[in-house]
């Protein structure tokens, strides 16, 4: 990273660069073959001593009086895994808790930042319904803290969950509400199957999670007339008669004493869940991918209920717009953190911790997409004040639970609701075909759509702006990018250019050279001299992921600002690589930009590689970030990563981690699409190639919105395409990119940089 590469340096890998100011950089270059016989030959000094705790965590048995009164197979499996109890008692009552106590356990006096959080705020409740509720959860607080200890990043976690599960829609943009149960259903949504594409226009209901009786389905069919289709692998067909019988449908249930569906019902005797998780002779698994394949838009009413098997099906539903367009409501029974038997190894092998990071995460994408309309956390926070292990525990006597609100309310475990924005009354031309509820598109940042045709190759290309920089690098602002002549592809689609377009919106700078003092333009990088400014530079670090044979970033943070800097690359040869090699100039004296390698503060190389866990992978050792960034403090951290597509889960980690905190810069390079061997273990390698392109362009849309964005590489390297005859003057013989600005220049490898905004 920082070479300074022309386009033709870029040419194979499509290598885009994009710089930003502290909290957000990203910088791309080209790939490198790996070494197969490298092994790694020592470890990081954290590593050693960290990896047994960060990967095995202590069992922990549940209080006995928190254990429900009623268990299953499926029960016994995620008790056995993670030692929760089913619903039957209270979401409060989950048993989710530490036995080891947290390192810091400050008094709830302490925790100076509570007072302004939410749950806090004064309130009181509009429902007095034994049911979920719409709106903001108005929970009790208790006179006396009562856990043992009272960490902040737990309360920070709580507060997460309790905000997603905040009600965001009001009744009258409903037509009313329909609420029972876990569930808070707006009745505009469930009424009519106006605005369903599928070609009979009718709607089903899918719902997850059976036991004895699913009165979810029941409702559905006998008040909305829908048909629905029932799956559970665990509960036994003899104790639940919507799973063991055929005859429960009538022309009428009204004064029906039992079990009873006025429309369709299948059941089915299959669990929900990904590929790979049958158990033979015992249990099946599909996916949700599967059942929604021949489903148009607005067609489908969701539940699901499956003991902590949801969060991996919700990822994939996540990844996949189209499919998310198909549901009109999804009501859910949320297991924050659980594993079952149907878990993949690389979420089982997170800590319970990051498990539940993740899944908040996913609840505040949902709520991206989805309206909520609201949840149960209210009316179990009543239930939960007058519990002997809950509001009634003696003071700061009882295990803290890993996540909970500021009122000490437990979060592991609760209902939620949403409802597609296009049903509601206030969404304009809500029901008309094809309208999805997203936000009007930015209009296109790097030009107008390319003519289909020019006076001839000759013709001079359009510029979409001014450009404002001539430097051979990375670049502040807007990348002003060309249209050519005469249309390079074979193929024009449009899907291509929207994705394009979206991350050409991520890459562009938003910082001037006067917040920032002065600008650092080299190679890959757009630095914010600002936030490299520190009075004690030993108080900072600098991590750089991706060493190759020299490593110009690691030498620029150690010359210029006198900063400690670490080296990891697990697949570069150390005989090949100066600096991975320990023979680079280290902290003696001067260094001169035209010498060899030179650090004038130290430097440490390791044989790792970056990755979203810490573990041995076909020889190789990988790290995580979030074992290196460990025992750093707030805006500590300048980081790059060049790691050749094993970025993403580890940037999906950090986007919902407070450990991003701790990022003063980040610079990277972008390889969307891209998969590694890292990653293979995750939802995204089994994505298709676009719609990987989608979530990694999500990603850089998601640390957007967290880090200030100085600059990328786009502009310069777009210079370098227009002249190429494989690029911009390719004259339409050339295959269309999966993803490329409006003028055509391809975005599917480059570089990015960013700050936190309070560096």
């Amino acid at each position: 990273m920082g070479t300074g590469r022309s386009w033709n340096g870029w040419r194979s890998h499509l290598t885009m660069v994009v710089g930003c100011l502290t909290g957000l950089v990203a910088v791309i270059w080209w790939g490198r073959a790996p070494a197969p016989d490298l092994v790694p030959k020592h470890s990081s000094p954290q590593f050693d001593t960290a990896i047994s705790s960060l990967e095995k965590e202590p069992r922990r048995a549940p209080a006995p009086d928190l254990v429900p009164k009623h268990s299953g197979p499926q029960f016994d499996t995620a008790i056995s895994s993670l030692e929760e109890p089913r619903r039957g008692a209270s979401s409060a009552s989950s048993g989710f808790l530490e036995t080891k106590e947290p390192e810091e356990a400050p008094p709830p006096e302490a925790e100076s930042t509570t007072a302004a959080l939410g749950s806090l705020q004064p309130c009181k409740a509009s429902y007095r319904d034994p049911s979920s509720r719409p709106g903001r959860p108005c929970l009790p607080q208790v006179s006396e803290w009562p856990y043992k200890s009272n960490t902040a990043s737990r309360t920070q976690l709580g507060e997460r969950a309790w905000m997603a599960a905040t009600g965001k829609v009001a009744e009258v943009e409903c037509g009313g509400w329909h609420l029972f149960g876990d569930m808070t259903w707006c009745k505009r949504a469930l009424s009519s199957t106006a605005g369903s594409e599928q070609k009979d226009g009718a709607v089903i209901g899918l719902s997850y999670g059976i036991e004895q009786r699913d009165l979810w389905s029941e409702i559905v069919s006998n008040d909305y007339k829908v048909p629905t289709r029932l799956y559970d692998c665990f509960q036994n067909p003899k104790d639940s008669p919507p799973l063991g019988r055929e005859d429960l449908q009538k022309a009428s249930c009204a004064g029906a004493p039992g079990h009873c569906y006025e429309t369709r019902y299948q059941s089915h005797r299959i669990c929900l869940g990904g590929a790979g998780a049958d158990i033979p002779g015992q249990r099946k698994y599909e996916s949700l991918r599967l059942h929604l394949k021949d489903r148009q838009r607005l067609s489908v009413h969701l539940k699901i209920d499956t003991e902590g098997s949801e969060w991996e099906e919700l990822e994939w539903l996540l990844s996949s717009p189209k499919d998310l367009d198909k549901i009109r409501t999804l009501d859910m029974e949320v297991h924050l953190g659980w594993r079952v038997e149907s878990t993949s190894e690389s979420r089982k092998r997170l800590s319970n911790e990051a498990r539940i990071a993740r899944d908040i995460e996913t609840l505040e994408r949902l709520g991206q997409y989805f309206r909520c309309t609201g949840s149960s956390m209210e009316v179990l926070a009543e239930e939960w004040m007058g519990q002997p292990n809950g509001g009634r525990c003696k003071p700061q006597s009882c295990g803290e639970p890993l996540a909970h609100t500021a009122t000490g309310f437990p979060v592991i475990q609760f209902a939620i609701s949403w409802v597609h924005p296009a049903l509601l009354a206030s969404a304009p031309m809500a029901l008309a075909p094809n309208t999805k509820p997203k936000p009007a598109p930015k209009p296109a940042l790097s030009g107008p759509p390319a003519p289909a045709a020019l006076s001839g190759p000759e013709s001079p290309p359009t510029w979409s702006c001014k450009r404002s920089f001539t430097d051979a690098s990375s670049r502040p602002g807007r990348p002003c990018l060309p249209t050519p002549a005469e249309w390079p592809y074979k193929t024009k689609l449009k899907s291509p250019a929207k994705l394009g377009e979206r991350a050409v919106a991520a890459a562009m700078g938003e910082v001037t050279e006067k917040q920032c003092h002065k600008w650092h333009l080299f190679g890959d990088m757009t630095w914010c001299m600002k936030a490299f400014s520190h009075s004690d530079p030993s108080a900072l670090i600098g991590l750089s992921y991706g060493i190759e044979q020299r490593d110009l970033w690691s030498e620029r943070v150690s010359q210029l600002f006198k900063i400690r800097t670490r080296l990891y690359d697990c697949y570069q040869r150390p005989e090949d690589s100066t600096p991975l090699g320990g023979r680079a100039i280290n902290a003696s004296g001067a260094c001169t930009e035209e010498g060899p390698p030179c650090y004038e503060a130290p430097y440490e190389p390791y044989t790792i590689c970056l990755g979203p866990e810490s573990r041995l992978l076909e020889s190789r050792r990988f790290e995580s970030l979030q074992l290196h960034l460990r025992n750093r403090k707030r805006l500590s951290v300048h980081l790059k990563i060049d790691v050749e597509g094993s970025e993403w889960e580890v940037l999906e980690w950090l986007l919902s981690s407070p450990e991003i905190d701790k990022i003063r810069t980040l610079d990277m390079e972008v390889h969307l699409g891209f998969l590694s061997g890292s990653g293979k273990d995750f939802a995204r390698s089994s994505m298709k190639s676009k719609d990987r392109i989608a979530y990694d362009i999500d990603i850089l849309e998601r640390l957007r919105q967290v880090l200030t964005c100085t600059g990328s590489s786009l502009e310069v390297l777009a210079e370098g395409w227009m002249n190429d005859g494989e690029g911009g003057k390719c004259g339409g013989r050339c295959q269309q990119p999966e993803a490329h600005a409006a003028g055509g220049f391809p975005m599917t490898q480059f570089a990015i940089r960013a700050r936190t905004p309070t560096s």
